[in-house]
C-alpha cells in the first residue's frame, strides 16, 4: 500500500473563490461550506479532512480539497489568509498532485510571511504492519522517531527559510524561531503537544505530521 499523505497549506491573498477555481482548474475536487464561495470556519473545517470516518457526513467528500480559516495568520496588508487542507493523498501521485495546485495557487498570488507555515502529515494509517504492532512497540518506534528527528533537527531548520532552533515566542515575533504552537522536538515528552515533528496521531493512527515549514512557498523545500 503506497504511504499517505496530507498537505496544510497558510498563505495569504487569495478569497475563496479565487482558490476554488485555482483547484479545479487542476481537476481536484473542491468542498465549498454550502455550497457558497467562503472558507470554512476553524472548528468546521475539523470535521471534514484528515480525520473523516464513515460516520461522519462528510465521508463522501474524503476526495475533496478544502479551504478555512486559521486564528495564526495575523499579518495585515497581504489580503486575505487561508488554509488549504489537502484530502488523504497517496504516494508519488499524491505529492504530484499536492505540487500542481501548490505552484498553480503560488502562480495565481498566494503569498507567505513568518506567520505561516505548511504542516505534511505522512503515514500508513492502519496498515496490517502498523495494526499488528503492540502499544508498546507504536511507543517504540514513535521514540525512535523523536531521537532521529532531534538529532537532524538543525539540520532540517537550516534547509527551511526561517526556522532557527531557538524556540521561544521572542524568537517567533523576530522572524527566527518556532511559532507560539510549535515546538521544538521534547524526547522527554515525544506524544505531548505540538512539536515540529508531532507524533500525536503515530500510536492511534499511525501518522506523523511535520509542523511549520517555515514561511516559504518553494515546492522544493517543502517537498524536500
Amino acid at each position: 500500500m503506497a504511504y499517505q499523505i496530507g498537505y496544510e497549506i497558510e498563505a495569504y491573498g487569495l478569497n475563496a473563490q479565487q482558490i476554488r477555481e485555482v483547484i479545479e482548474s487542476k481537476g481536484a475536487d473542491f468542498l465549498s461550506p454550502d455550497g457558497r464561495d467562503r472558507l470554512f470556519g476553524y472548528s468546521e473545517s475539523k470535521r471534514i479532512p484528515l480525520r473523516c470516518t464513515k460516520a461522519n457526513p462528510y465521508y463522501v467528500n474524503r476526495k475533496a480539497w478544502i479551504a478555512a480559516q486559521d486564528g495564526s495568520l495575523t499579518a495585515g496588508g497581504l489580503g486575505p489568509a487561508f488554509e488549504i487542507i489537502s484530502p488523504v493523498l497517496h504516494g508519488a501521485a499524491g505529492m504530484k498532485e499536492a505540487a500542481r495546485i501548490h505552484k498553480a495557487l503560488v502562480k495565481a498570488g498566494a503569498v507567505t510571511h513568518r506567520t505561516a507555515g505548511n504542516h505534511i502529515h505522512m503515514g500508513i494509517n492502519h496498515s496490517a504492519r502498523w495494526a499488528r504492532m503492540s502499544d508498546r512497540k507504536k511507543a517504540e518506534v514513535g521514540k525512535r522517531l523523536a531521537h532521529v528527528y532531534k538529532h537532524f533537527q538543525k539540520v532540517i531548520d537550516a534547509l527551511l527559510s526561517n526556522v532557527r532552533s531557538t524556540g521561544g515566542m521572542g524568537a517567533y515575533r523576530a522572524g527566527s524561531g518556532y511559532g507560539p504552537s510549535t515546538r521544538e522536538v521534547n524526547l522527554n515528552r515525544p506524544f505531548g503537544g505540538r512539536c515540529v515533528l508531532n507524533l500525536g496521531s503515530w500510536v492511534l493512527q499511525g501518522r506523523v505530521e511535520f509542523r511549520q515549514v517555515g514561511n516559504t512557498l518553494r515546492w522544493d523545500v517543502i517537498e524536500g
